[in-house]
């Protein structure tokens, strides 16, 4: 079954549904401010979020990439597929969007021969 390129776009299709929720769910909280935050373990609930955790982990270098070009919504989706070895609480608190993809991303550089399915 598992294909790189279908798995990719499989994972790309579950991506965009993501940021359409998101987008949407930030529009309904404030209209007017588009950087509403989520609240810790909001949208883990989500079915957006579900599809994209299901998945499994071969889907972690891509959300990593999504991660390291700014997406750090994904940080949650990486440590539910991690059992939680990615972040803890106060990484996932943390109101700084640069200084979170930036401990991901050294999270990934450290422990990706670990998770990668070769």
């Amino acid at each position: 079954y598992y294909k790189k390129d279908g798995f990719r776009n499989e994972f790309e299709v579950k991506y965009k549904k993501w940021k359409e929720y998101k987008s949407g769910k930030i529009l309904q909280e404030n209209k007017s401010v588009m950087q509403a935050q989520f609240k810790e373990n909001e949208y883990v609930d989500q079915p957006q979020f579900k599809e994209i955790t299901n998945l499994g982990t071969l889907a972690l270098p891509y959300i990593m990439e999504k991660i390291e070009s700014g997406d750090d919504s994904l940080a949650q989706v990486v440590s539910v597929l991690t059992d939680n070895e990615l972040v803890n609480e106060d990484i996932l608190k943390l109101p700084d969007k640069q200084n979170k993809v930036k401990l991901c991303s050294e999270w990934w550089k450290k422990n990706k021969n670990r998770w990668m399915v070769k």
